[in-house]
This record gives structure tokens, C-alpha cells and sequence, in this order.
């Protein structure tokens, strides 16, 4: 018998492997099929979009926004989205202030963050299809609110001394938010095709997409900084002036405020949520379909059975696997110099971790100015080279970062540990361009490894992928943030970078090299629902 394999990349391309021409397309095969799928002789991730996306994407997002509703739906989204983020911010400043600047209880912060989104992220789309939209919505913002407010209220208790650590509740909160997370994110997609005209979901899910890339840059580089920025140190209430006698005490204040900004502002999105109307964010469900419903615990067995299926999907495809691992070392990279940031200014540029907007600021900025001219770059390059330029120009832009500093403290010997006279305009300046050059870079594994992701899975199968994908990359922030922290606390953070470099450069190229050893599969033949069979006569 032959063996059934995935579609072959000309038909992926041209729309989802020929799903929409062929009524069998729909059927979804089971979790103990077994796939093969070929080394195609089209190189790495270079499928076309379809047409009709490209000719959606070009209406703009003009018509999505005179929707009413959906305008709601958006800002909501863009306010929630940036209050989380610059509550991302103030707890790595909070726990990097308060853990005597540990790197490795800088990187719990970040873990904290990214296990519910490996643990609950599968089961939060089953749970969340029983129960009504807007409610889900409203609620999440809700308790994100009051758990706001309550870490607040446990800083002052801090501040007056009768708590004794602020670390614990920084993490208790991360945790606490990201799991709701879990559940807003996948109600709120599911909303949004409750809201638009089937002719604008292109439209609307690129506008969501592109504002959540925006607000995680407003978030952390804006709205933290800006309320870090602004708030008082001192207050004089006539003649008596109230000031906080260190850093950390200042630093505990600062935070306070910041979460009593972003509880107001989930207030405002719970606002926005209601103001839609209850019955435009319920689902419908088709007569008879409630009665054919699986019960929890094989709705839940049928989420291990889909985790299956996408790994051995993914597990023959040799391409989309080494895809898939190549964005997410491009994603640790990025949690990791989140979780580094804190201390890196202080070790770096001799100033406070409340300044570490001096870190993401440039790799942000890299990060979109990147994205512009990245298309340009893969279509001279192609993907292999563009992902394998993007790997080398990386690992030597966090080399040359360490190298830099060294050559400042040669030229400048500072007296004491205070003494922050190297930091000269000169060494500033080329400190904040290699960071700049890092965002670049990052765009330059991100863009293709996302291509060839969606191209190489076929549209029964994308979500599982993504999924997978999503999993496999919180589950790898989880193992590594903790071993580059103790790195970083024993060796210092200038070496651990040049580990991290080391490391990006040997695991990158390793898996260029693994992804195109080897010979091509022979010719596959299209079969029915975009299915592609081995030509017997060819083994």
C-alpha cells in the first residue's frame, strides 16, 4: 500500500493544498497516520501566497475600522496588550532591583511568564468554546485589574516594612496574569470573525497582528519607561518633603504607580468589552451539533491525540522541523535579552536597571526597520543564506558587544565600581548600534523560519503546528532562562553572552547544515484532498 504523504509544495502554494478545489479536502486524517513528506526541490520556504490574500491584504485596514464593533474589539486589544507589556517591565525592573541585581531571579520572571502558556495553552481553547465571548473577555481583564491593584497593595506593605519580599509576589503575579492570558487570547481570536464580514478577516487578523507587535514595543519601550520616568521621587507637602531613602525603595514606588495606571486601563478595556453587545460575541452552533459534543475528558484526550499528530507531521517534514527550531532559538534569544537587560545596563552602561529601555529600545527599533527591507533581502539571498546571514551577523553582534566593552575599560580604567567614566559617547554609541544590528538580525531568522512554517503546513494541520511551535517555545524559555541566569550570576554577564554566541552560531549552523544534507525524495504524485502519494514504481 502506498503511503500517505503531506502535499507537495506547489500544491501548498497555491492555496492550501488544493482544499478549496476539492470537496475531500476537509477531512482531517487521524493521529495514527503516519506522514511522509519529501525534501522538495523548491528551496526553503520560497511558496507563493495565495492570490486572494495578497489582493485582501492591499484593501488596507480602512473598511475593518469604520466597523463599530470591531473597533472596540481593537482598542481593547492595542490597551490590554500594551498595560501587559509595561507590566512586564516594571517586574523585571521590580525583581532585578530586588534580588541584588540576580540575573537568575530576573530570568523566574520571565519562566513565570512563559510556563502557563506551555502548560494550559493546548486545553484554554476547549474550555473557552463553552462559555459566551465577551464574558471570557471581560472577565480576564477583570481579575488582571484586581490582581493589579493587589500586587500594588503588597509593594506599599513592602514599602512600610511589614512584608519583607517583593520577588515572590512579582512572580505569583506573572504567573497569575499569564495564565489568564491563556484564556483572553484564544477568546478574543475567536471573536473577531464574530465581527467582520467574512471578506475582511484577512484584513482584521493582520490589523491584530501588526498592533500586537506595536504594543509590545509600547508596552516595554513607552509606557513602563514613561511612568518609571514621570513619577515623583520625592513630594513636598509644605515644608515637609518625603523622599525614599534608596534605589530599591524608589524603584518599589515607581512600580506601585505603574500598576495603578494599568489597573485603570483594564477598567477601560472591560468598558470597551461590555459596550459590545453580548449576542454579537456568542457563537452559533448548528442544530444537533451540542448532542454530538465530546465530553471534557475526550475533548481533552483529543488535544493529546491533535499534539501527536502535528509532531509526527512535523516529524516528517525535515524542513518545517528545522523551520520550526530555527524561530524558536530566535525566540529564547529574544527572552533572553529581556531577562539580561536589567543587569546588562548596569554592567554595560553603569546605569540603574530602569534604564534598560537603552537595551530593547535599539532592538526594536532593528526589529521593525528590519522587517521592512527583510523580503528584499531573502528574495537576493534566498532563505538559506538570508537565515544563515542573519545567524552569523547575530552571534558576532553579541561577540562584539563583549569585546567593545573591554576595549572602553582598557582605554578608561575605572577607579571603583562606581567610577562610570569609561562609558564614553564613542563606546555608547557603537554599544547602541550592535544592539540596533541584533533586532536586524533577529528579523533575519524570524521572516523565512515564519514563511516556510506556514507554507509547509497545510491548513487542517496549521493550527496543531503553531501550537506545537508555541509550546515547544515556552517549554525551551523555561530550560534555558534559568541556566544563562546562574551563568550570568557566576561568570558575569559579558561571558555568558559570549557563550550565547558561541552557542547561536555552532546550534544555528547546525541545523542549516541538518536541514539541507541529504538527497531530495523521489517525485510525488497528487492524490485526492490534497494528498500526495509515493509513486510505487519508485519505491
Amino acid at each position: 500500500m502506498a503511503k500517505l504523504t503531506r502535499a507537495s509544495d506547489d500544491d501548498i502554494g497555491a492555496g492550501g493544498a488544493g482544499g478549496a478545489s476539492n470537496p475531500a479536502a476537509s477531512k482531517i486524517p487521524s493521529a495514527s497516520v503516519s506522514y511522509k513528506r519529501p525534501r522538495s526541490s523548491i528551496p526553503l520556504g520560497e511558496q507563493q501566497l495565495p492570490p486572494h490574500s495578497i489582493a485582501a491584504s492591499s484593501r488596507g485596514f480602512r473598511t475593518v475600522l469604520r466597523n463599530r464593533l470591531f473597533l472596540r474589539l481593537w482598542i481593547a486589544q492595542v490597551i490590554s496588550q500594551t498595560i501587559m507589556n509595561a507590566s512586564n517591565y516594571g517586574l523585571i525592573v521590580l525583581v532585578a532591583t530586588q534580588s541584588s541585581h540576580s540575573n537568575f531571579a530576573t530570568s523566574l520572571s520571565i519562566v513565570a511568564f512563559a510556563l502557563p502558556a506551555a502548560v494550559f495553552a493546548p486545553i484554554a481553547g476547549v474550555l473557552v468554546d463553552r462559555f459566551n465571548r465577551r464574558s471570557v473577555l471581560w472577565v480576564s481583564n477583570l481579575l488582571r485589574a484586581v490582581a493589579a491593584v493587589a500586587f500594588a497593595s503588597s509593594l506599599y506593605l513592602k514599602e512600610i516594612g511589614i512584608i519583607q519580599s517583593a520577588v515572590v509576589p512579582a512572580l505569583l503575579l506573572s504567573l497569575f496574569t499569564a495564565t489568564i492570558g491563556q484564556f483572553f487570547a484564544p477568546a478574543e481570536g475567536a471573536s473577531i470573525p464574530l465581527l467582520v464580514h467574512r471578506d475582511e478577516l484577512v484584513n482584521a487578523l493582520s490589523l491584530f497582528n501588526i498592533t500586537f507587535t506595536i504594543a509590545q514595543a509600547l508596552g516595554i519601550m513607552v509606557l513602563g519607561p514613561a511612568v518609571f520616568l514621570l513619577t515623583p521621587t520625592s513630594i513636598t507637602i509644605g515644608s515637609l518633603t518625603l523622599s525614599h531613602a534608596n534605589s530599591a525603595t524608589e524603584s518599589l514606588f515607581k512600580t506601585e504607580m505603574l500598576f495603578l495606571v494599568v489597573a485603570v486601563l483594564y477598567v477601560v478595556c472591560i468598558g470597551l468589552i461590555l459596550s459590545i453587545p453580548k449576542a454579537r460575541l456568542q457563537g452559533e452552533v448548528p442544530s444537533g451539533t451540542r448532542k454530538r459534543l465530546l465530553p471534557e475528558s475526550n475533548q481533552l484526550r483529543s488535544i493529546w491525540l491533535g499534539i501527536r499528530e502535528a509532531g509526527s507531521f512535523v516529524g516528517h517534514d525535515r524542513r518545517l522541523l528545522i523551520a520550526i527550531l530555527q524561530l524558536c532559538m530566535g525566540g529564547v534569544i529574544v527572552a533572553i535579552v529581556s531577562a539580561v537587560a536589567p543587569n546588562f545596563v548596569l554592567a554595560f552602561f553603569n546605569q540603574q536597571p530602569d534604564h534598560m529601555v537603552l537595551v530593547l529600545f535599539p532592538a526594536g527599533v532593528g526589529l521593525v526597520l528590519g522587517s521592512a527591507f527583510t523580503p528584499t533581502l531573502i528574495h537576493r539571498l534566498r532563505y538559506v543564506r538570508t537565515i544563515m546571514t542573519g545567524l552569523i551577523s547575530l552571534a558576532m553582534s553579541i561577540a562584539l558587544l563583549t569585546l567593545l566593552r573591554a576595549i572602553a575599560l582598557m582605554i578608561h580604567p575605572p577607579a571603583n565600581s562606581q567610577d562610570g567614566s569609561w562609558v564614553t559617547w564613542w563606546y555608547l554609541g557603537l554599544a547602541i548600534l550592535l544592539t540596533f544590528c541584533i533586532g536586524v538580525s533577529l528579523n533575519f531568522v524570524s521572516v523565512p523560519t515564519q514563511t516556510t512554517m506556514q507554507a509547509r503546513s497545510p491548513d487542517w494541520i496549521k493550527g496543531r503546528v503553531l501550537a506545537l511551535q508555541s509550546m515547544l517555545q515556552n517549554g525551551l524559555n523555561v530550560l534555558v532562562l534559568p541556566l544563562i541566569g546562574i551563568t550570568a550570576d557566576l561568570l558575569g554577564i559579558p561571558f555568558a553572552l559570549d557563550i550565547l554566541a558561541v552557542a547561536i552560531l555552532i546550534t544555528g549552523l547546525g541545523t542549516i547544515y541538518f536541514g539541507i544534507r541529504g538527497s531530495p525524495n523521489p517525485p510525488m504524485a497528487a492524490g485526492p484532498a490534497g494528498v500526495v502519494h509515493r509513486d510505487r514504481r519508485q519505491g
